[in-house]
Parts: structure tokens; C-alpha cells; sequence
């Protein structure tokens, strides 16, 4: 197995290829679990402000008509009372 030294002040640090793969991949595993995590986090983001959007697309649908639903009427109690006012005259 090969060994990797590095000289830190008087002594040496020996560290097998071996335990420098594992490392490695536990350093890239934890990269992606990061990963992973951030994207859990992004998608449940976007999940809630779609569904906000969507709630927010009905309420106004829902105040549209209301304001159709009221403006019929005034109209027509408009023209009941023109019509009113006409045979008055």
C-alpha cells in the first residue's frame, strides 16, 4: 500500500492511499447529502409559493366575479330607477 508523507515541523504524517480514498468519498458524500438536502429545501419552496399562487389566482377569480356579480346589479337597479323616473315624467 503506498503511503503519502507530509513533513510538519521535525516529524513526518504518513497517511495510506487507502485512508486518503476514504476521506475522499466521505467529503463527497457529505457534498451530496448537502446537495440533496438544498434541493429538498428549493423544491418545497417553489411547492409553497405555487400553492400560494394558485390561492391567490382563486381569491382574485372570486373578488373578479363578485365585482361583476355587483356592478350587474347596480345596473340594473340603475335602469329600474331611470325607468322610474321616466314614467314619473
Amino acid at each position: 500500500m503506498e503511503n503519502w508523507e507530509w513533513r510538519i515541523g521535525n516529524g513526518k504524517l504518513a497517511v495510506s492511499q487507502k485512508a486518503l480514498t476514504h476521506y475522499s468519498l466521505l467529503i463527497t458524500h457529505y457534498s451530496l447529502l448537502i446537495t440533496h438536502y438544498s434541493l429538498l429545501i428549493t423544491h418545497y419552496s417553489l411547492l409553497i409559493t405555487y400553492y400560494s399562487l394558485l390561492i391567490t389566482h382563486y381569491s382574485l377569480l372570486i373578488t373578479h366575479y363578485s365585482s361583476l356579480i355587483t356592478h350587474h346589479s347596480l345596473l340594473i337597479t340603475h335602469y329600474k330607477t331611470t325607468s322610474a323616473y321616466c314614467q314619473a315624467c
